[in-house]
């Protein structure tokens, strides 16, 4: 959904939508940070 205007998008990003994940207390979507 917020890739369109996210500065770090990855062709990924188009085609799957990532886990969520904890990310220093949050919840995160995010390709970049689930690697």
């Amino acid at each position: 959904k917020l890739h369109p205007r996210c500065p770090y998008s990855m062709p990924i990003c188009s085609e799957r939508e990532p886990p969520l994940i904890d990310l220093d207390g949050r919840k995160v979507r995010c390709w970049l940070h689930s690697k």
